[in-house]
């Protein structure tokens, strides 16, 4: 079970799976808005686990993962950074491939490594990466959003058939409406994810019309789930979208 309930956890994670953190170590991408910068001033185990240098978490690697779950993979972390070892990535789905009638999840803000796991990858994996804006506001040493949409494009198109894509627009960052709109459409995810800071970044953030419109507009051509922070920009119009064109996620 992970150290403290993460409370900004996608809902379709928590309540028919868990996250799986084998990978300890602090994040090389340092998202100037991560969660986990505040968790590590709060609780001495995360400071402990999610600092210094990257390294497998022997006692999480070994973890019975069970069966019929949804596992949000490194959720903590990110696999595929540059900076991660092979052996690590190996070690992890090599585990992972004990365990293989659980559908598991890979988010990486470095997406096209992901094509050099392609056959180590068990039977019901879902792929995402996040898309926050087309702007490169230079909150993150992660490849831009440019660097990630292509990617995902490519990754969608060489595995569109094995495995299930997924955007994540969290948290929404102002951005040029028809640029994302078109990433979006082009990469044809089988659902998206948007959420809104949640922690007091003090983020460029898109006016409510703005979100409602691109809403809107996806729904059209993929399954939205929305999360519960989104409320905070969307106000009453979040309960709008929710009974009509998208389901809380």
């Amino acid at each position: 079970m992970e150290e403290v309930k993460m409370s900004n956890m996608y809902r379709w994670i928590t309540e028919n799976g868990f996250t799986y953190n084998p990978l300890a170590g602090e994040c090389p991408h340092s998202c100037s808005y991560c969660y986990m910068h505040q968790l590590r001033k709060r609780f001495k185990n995360i400071a402990k686990k999610y600092t210094g240098k990257l390294r497998i978490d022997e006692k999480e690697l070994k973890k019975n993962l069970g069966s019929g779950k949804t596992v949000f993979v490194c959720s903590t972390n990110d696999l595929f950074a540059s900076e991660v070892p092979q052996k690590f990535i190996m070690n992890i789905l090599e585990h992972i491939n004990k365990y293989p009638d659980n559908t598991y999840l890979f988010q990486s803000k470095n997406p096209i490594r992901m094509y050099e796991y392609f056959d180590m990858f068990p039977p019901n994996t879902i792929l995402g990466t996040t898309i926050e804006t087309n702007r490169d506001y230079k909150l993150t040493k992660a490849p831009p959003p440019f660097e990630r949409y292509k990617a995902m494009k490519f990754l969608k198109k060489k595995g569109g058939n094995r495995f299930i894509f997924m955007i994540s627009i969290e948290p929404v960052l102002d951005f040029d409406y028809s640029e994302l709109i078109g990433w979006i459409k082009d990469i044809k995810p089988e659902f998206i994810s948007i959420g809104a800071d949640s922690k007091g970044n003090n983020l460029p953030e898109p006016n409510r019309a703005k979100v409602l419109s691109m809403i809107s507009e996806l729904s059209l051509i993929t399954e939205i789930r929305l999360k519960k922070n989104i409320k905070r920009i969307l106000g009453d119009e979040y309960e709008s979208c929710i009974a009509s064109y998208c389901r809380e996620g």
